[in-house]
């Protein structure tokens, strides 16, 4: 995540970055394949533990997609590499990697969804508290692939000169109606959570799922709005995001650094 967070600005604010960026790609691509490798290696590992003990699927909750939530950024900045490299070598070794990660990451998810919704019907009660905000993680995992497909597509595009005009719009509407649903759904399902608990509650690291799917549907939601939705509503619903995603990270920031204690009545 911080190597996506600081690859796409950093250009931006430092000049000299930006008109040398073709002789970073090589670098970039390294440093991109270190990632690629670990995030391998450590699902292996994972995969391998799990192999060697009895898992019980009852127990796990939206957290478990968190492996996936990093093979869609794996992917987003492998895509980001392969659409911005001029060098058709680098290009072409980015396109294979990012390939092959959006592959399994869309494999596992996929598999670990059908699980995760079997187990939400057949439930009765909701996860403990501070697990409940991991069920927006589905929408930047969805903001991550689909941008990701997105990029590989154009790329295809360029390259071998196809018109895929269509299939492109068609990725970038369809990842941001998915991810508005499942936040409106998600919203609903956790109504209480947001009337009575996420003041009284501590810091937990699921909660920063809630700034993740904000942002995640915010810029899906701008590249809607740019390329193909010309809409005001759509406008305000993304300025209205981005507002919302930073009320609820200065929240979730002063719980993690203890500034803000949680909310006790006191019984009367």
């Amino acid at each position: 995540m911080s190597a996506n967070v600081l690859w796409a600005p950093i250009g931006f604010f430092v000049p000299q970055i930006s008109s040398g960026l073709q002789s970073l790609m090589l670098p970039s691509l390294v440093f991109w394949g270190f990632l690629w490798i670990m995030m391998f290696v450590l699902e292996f590992n994972v995969a391998k533990t799990w192999l060697k003990q009895k898992i019980e699927i009852n127990k796990f909750n939206f957290v478990w997609l968190l492996d996936v939530f990093a093979f869609g950024l794996v992917s987003l900045a492998g895509s980001g590499v392969a659409g911005t490299s001029g060098d058709p070598q680098i290009s072409g070794i980015a396109v294979v990697g990012t390939l092959v990660t959006v592959a399994v990451g869309i494999l596992l998810l996929f598999v670990k969804l059908i699980n995760l919704l079997k187990l939400m019907i057949k439930g009765k009660d909701l996860p403990a508290v501070p697990i409940l905000p991991a069920y927006f993680i589905l929408v930047p995992i969805t903001c991550l692939f689909g941008i990701s497909i997105y990029r590989l597509t154009s790329y295809f595009q360029k390259v071998y000169s196809y018109d895929l005009s269509g299939l492109l719009s068609a990725i970038v509407v369809l990842a941001y109606v998915f991810s508005m649903t499942w936040l409106v759904f998600t919203v609903y399902l956790l109504g209480n959570y947001f009337r009575n608990l996420l003041m009284k509650s501590e810091y937990s690291a699921p909660q920063w799922s809630m700034v993740c799917a904000l942002v995640g549907s915010q810029v899906l939601g701008v590249y809607a709005q740019s390329l193909y939705i010309k809409s005001p509503i759509l406008n305000a619903i993304n300025f209205i995001s981005i507002v919302l995603a930073v009320g609820i990270y200065v929240l979730i920031f002063l719980k993690f650094m203890k500034v803000l204690s949680p909310v006790r009545h006191s019984a009367s």
